[in-house]
């Protein structure tokens, strides 16, 4: 849509007459009557549905109550899976472990097609000095293969901010790209990678 504004003599100073919605943008309007515009309410009311709807399209996971727990039924129509680290085998939905103790011996992995080839990102825990330092690693999942140069792996805050060293990017073929961060309890993050995989949905994985 388009925002009408009348300028003063003074270029610095203008008033904001209305909005004007646009539903085709193949047949736009060559003049805008001032009878046709709407209140710039309107147009506030629009980017508040369309920030809610962007919002709602977000899917959020639990990645401690999985690691503890086992994969749940949304955890797994979005791809992820729990497997060990010794093993590299997937386990069943349920699984036994102490309340407190978060099982760095399992890991979250998810399938990825990028660029027509299979990837795989996995979420891996390790604790060192008493602090547990979470890994986002991608790897190809074929024998022998690489990351393509130009590949990024991004995290971002739940609200969509970077923050200091949070992305790798492969300057020429290498095995793995990854991402090391420190969270504090309950803190969510949003995971991007460019190419950008198919098939591909924002979510926050909340630690």
């Amino acid at each position: 849509g388009f925002v009408e504004v009348q300028f003063e003599q003074v270029l610095d100073k203008a008033k904001v007459l209305g909005y004007f919605p646009v539903k085709n943008v193949d047949n736009l309007p060559e003049t805008i009557p001032l009878e046709k515009l709407q209140p710039l309410d309107n147009l506030f009311a629009i980017l508040e549905e369309l920030k809610l709807q962007n919002e709602s399209e977000v899917l959020e996971i639990n990645v401690l109550e999985l690691l503890k727990q086992g994969i749940n039924e949304l955890a797994e129509q979005i791809g992820w899976l729990l497997r060990n680290k010794k093993t590299d085998l997937a386990f069943d939905k349920e699984v036994g472990t102490k309340e407190l103790e978060i099982p760095t011996d399992n890991f979250l992995s998810k399938q990825l097609k990028i660029a027509g080839q299979y990837f795989i990102l996995r979420v891996i825990s390790r604790v060192k000095d008493g602090e547990i330092i979470w890994r986002f690693e991608l790897q190809n999942i074929a024998v022998g293969g690489l990351i393509p140069a130009g590949f990024k792996l991004r995290l971002l805050t739940e609200y969509g901010e970077n923050f200091e060293n949070n992305e790798a990017v492969s300057t020429h073929a290498v095995e793995k790209l990854y991402v090391d961060v420190i969270l504090e309890p309950g803190e969510g993050l949003i995971w991007e990678i460019e190419p950008i995989p198919d098939d591909f949905s924002r979510e926050i994985l909340r630690f």
